[in-house]
């Protein structure tokens, strides 16, 4: 049956679909809203949605010919990405957004509560500095309340192929981390990923060195470098 049409045309809308859901889904309905109100449900199903829309959105303008050619990593890419960092985890929260390896440690100290200012700058092997693109992190468990685990992303625009420069920058900030004291806890976890749509030539063969650990180009001492393209991830 259709209600009378002086009822709202929102309220009609969603008053229809519910008489006509058939009795099975009508039952399963109503056990959901025994465990959570419409609410939350319909907050539940906006999310899903925005984040579907969000992804189709995001695959159009990493891999359409025309718009990956002018699509700029700093301005652009990271901005998106900075305000929907979901993508990476959802136990993740992001913790800075292009800052230097120096803001880095001070950010990581105060995950610890350690009170303290770094006394000198975190440089990378060559003494140049790092510029991340955004770091996260979060907390392993609350029967582990010490624990920290962190993720430092690198973005390239689409454009541009993961080579052996791309590979050597996410390297020299993973080991500026893991060369500084100041960074070194053994209760926390670095992952550091470099994301872009394709690997070269060169990178493929360096990749393809040990297939038993796809997409991770380094692991050890509590320091993991994963090389990752947008089509696995967003997969």
């Amino acid at each position: 049956k259709q209600i009378v049409t002086s009822q709202p045309s929102d309220l009609n809308t969603i008053l229809n679909e519910v008489l006509i859901l058939s009795e099975d889904k009508q039952k399963e309905f109503a056990e959901l809203l025994k465990d959570a109100s419409l609410s939350a449900i319909i907050s539940a199903a906006k999310i899903v949605t925005d984040r579907l829309k969000f992804l189709a959105g995001l695959e159009e303008i990493l891999f359409n010919l025309d718009i990956k050619k002018v699509l700029k990593e700093r301005s652009q890419l990271h901005k998106i990405l900075e305000e929907n960092t979901w993508i990476f985890g959802e136990q993740f929260s992001l913790s800075v957004s292009d800052k230097s390896l120096t803001q880095v440690l001070s950010k990581h100290l105060a995950s610890k509560k350690i009170d303290i200012i770094p006394d000198a700058p975190v440089k990378r092997l060559d003494e140049s500095t790092g510029i991340v693109d955004l770091m996260l992190t979060r907390n392993i468990a609350r029967n582990h309340p010490t624990e920290r685990e962190h993720l430092i992303v690198e973005l390239k625009a689409p454009k541009v192929k993961i080579g052996s420069d791309e590979l050597t920058q996410i390297k020299s900030y993973a080991f500026a981390v893991a060369d500084d004291e100041r960074f070194t806890t053994l209760d926390t976890k670095w992952h550091f990923w470099i994301i872009s749509n394709e690997l070269d030539a060169f990178a493929k063969k360096d990749m393809a060195v040990d297939k038993q650990r796809r997409g991770i180009l380094y692991n050890a001492d509590g320091v993991t470098i994963w090389v990752k393209t947008w089509a696995e991830l967003i997969n």
